[in-house]
């Protein structure tokens, strides 16, 4: 410890290169509302093939409820089902325990479900579709409403705006125009003229997806440029959809609607109506990538919008509903305040026992080099910065003091009473012996403090998901404070 005081240059340097390396870790630490720790929701949803609801019912869905309720996410157990049986297909929301990992419930999920529909006609087993999703994960929000305009026209005027967004923003998942008054095209088959003209479901299906899907042509690199080349859809209309052939090609021409009965009904799945000052409103939603920057997306997305505002119709006005930007603009903030409140207590009280401002500038350094110290860890951790995290590196600001504190007071100590004009060698042996002095004792005291935090890291579930990142945040600020005093 003797050769840190003789050259305190190079204390002064190593401090200085890991106060960099905290703020590029602070930098890169990914920001949401709450800890990555969540309760993961996944969502199947099953057609029902030839069957009628009560028959998919009686055959697959009673079996398949009770299949997924027993799945378990690396241990974590579900925790709620829920099942609607629709006019046409199966929709299973499954809810898992906190802590369990999206990915790995949505991967647990399909495997034990693709399983179950094995027995299955291939019109079911085709049909599956599972997702999963976090539920404190957040997401950004913003209407469009025109008092001129009807909503359909609305869509039509912003969707060339919005849709971009899914390639611009790298950090959502997905964004999406809502429109309550969407349209979706049911075709209803005639089984008496599908046996008339010999064509089968699977290849009306077949047809009816070739013709409403682009295809993608590749990329296309011209100099620095890439291209990404997309065959259009061939179905753009109703009409159009209509007159698709679904018979084979070599074979006697049969279009769609010769066999089926197209209607353009509301869509099933917009059941809800958002209104903005009186009127009804489309609404943008976006949605962060699993370990995503939820603030950086919400920027993005706002800084998209504010850049092409002026492109939209004079009548078209938006309003921000939910940006989770703002919220997290304002806990950093607060942060900031209290650690500069810490600061400032810290330095007066100690000007006013100790009288020199040098030296209380000294201990005064140690409440943001802790905090800078702190990213590390929480980097290397694979922590994010949240609500959570925040506040717990706020609730150690103040703590990281303590220890400063108290070896600057014990080096006083003996240094009192001896004469002023003592040798470098002599003050760097007061220091020591000072240092040494106090050092178990500073090190017992911030271990009884940590220790109170510590379990806390361990739990699981909720508890975990409220106070885990909170104690780590304070375990690793406060205990850096004691190695930087």
């Amino acid at each position: 410890m003797s050769s840190l005081y003789v050259k305190p240059l190079r204390v002064y340097l190593i401090l200085g290169a890991l106060a960099i390396w905290g703020v590029f870790s602070g930098l890169g630490l990914s920001t949401s509302l709450f800890p990555m720790s969540s309760q993961a929701t996944v969502s199947v949803s099953v057609s029902y093939g030839s069957y009628s609801s009560k028959q998919f019912y009686d055959s697959v869905g009673r079996d398949l409820e009770g299949l997924l309720q027993s799945v378990k996410a690396l241990e974590v157990p579900v925790e709620n089902l829920r099942a609607d049986y629709r006019d046409r297909s199966a929709n299973y929301r499954v809810r898992f325990e906190w802590g369990a990992d999206p990915a790995e419930a949505a991967k647990s999920v399909e495997t034990r479900v693709n399983s179950f529909l094995n027995r299955f006609e291939k019109d079911i087993r085709d049909s599956a579709h599972v997702s999963a999703w976090r539920q404190n994960q957040g997401f950004f929000a913003v209407s469009f409403y025109s008092p001129l305009r009807p909503l359909d026209e609305l869509h039509r005027v912003m969707e060339p705006f919005v849709r971009p967004l899914n390639a611009r923003v790298a950090d959502a998942e997905g964004v999406s125009l809502y429109n309550p008054n969407a349209k979706e095209i049911t075709v209803l088959l005639q089984p008496e003229r599908m046996a008339q003209y010999g064509v089968g479901s699977r290849q009306i299906e077949g047809a009816i997806a070739d013709s409403i899907f682009a295809l993608n042509g590749g990329t296309l690199r011209i100099g620095e440029r890439e291209y990404q080349v997309r065959l259009p859809k061939r179905a753009e209309t109703t009409d159009i959809l209509a007159n698709i052939r679904v018979s084979p090609v070599g074979t006697r021409v049969v279009l769609l609607k010769d066999v089926a009965t197209l209607r353009v009904i509301p869509s099933e799945d917009n059941n809800q109506r958002f209104r903005t000052s009186g009127v009804d409103s489309l609404i943008l939603f976006a949605n962060p990538k699993e370990g995503g920057n939820i603030k950086r997306m919400s920027d993005e997305i706002m800084a998209n919008l504010e850049a092409s505002r002026a492109q939209w119709p004079a009548d078209v006005q938006f309003r921000v509903i939910v940006n989770p930007a703002e919220f997290i603009d304002r806990s950093i903030k607060g942060v900031l305040h209290e650690v500069a409140i810490a600061a400032f207590l810290a330095v007066l009280v100690l000007f006013f026992f100790i009288g020199s401002f040098r030296n209380v500038i000294t201990a005064a350094i140690e409440i943001p080099l802790s905090l800078l110290l702190a990213f590390i860890l929480m980097k290397l951790a694979g922590m994010n910065l949240n609500l959570i995290s925040l506040g717990g590196l706020a609730l150690s600001a103040g703590m990281n003091v303590d220890a400063s504190v108290v070896v600057l007071e014990n080096i006083f100590r003996h240094f009192d009473g001896k004469p002023k004009n003592l040798s470098f060698e002599e003050k760097t042996r007061l220091v020591g012996e000072a240092v040494s002095e106090v050092r178990l004792p500073i090190l017992a005291s911030t271990i009884a403090s940590l220790v109170v935090f510590l379990p806390l890291i361990f739990t699981r579930g909720l508890t975990n998901s409220l106070l885990g990142d909170l104690a780590k945040a304070v375990i690793f600020s406060h205990g850096l404070s004691a190695i930087v005093a």
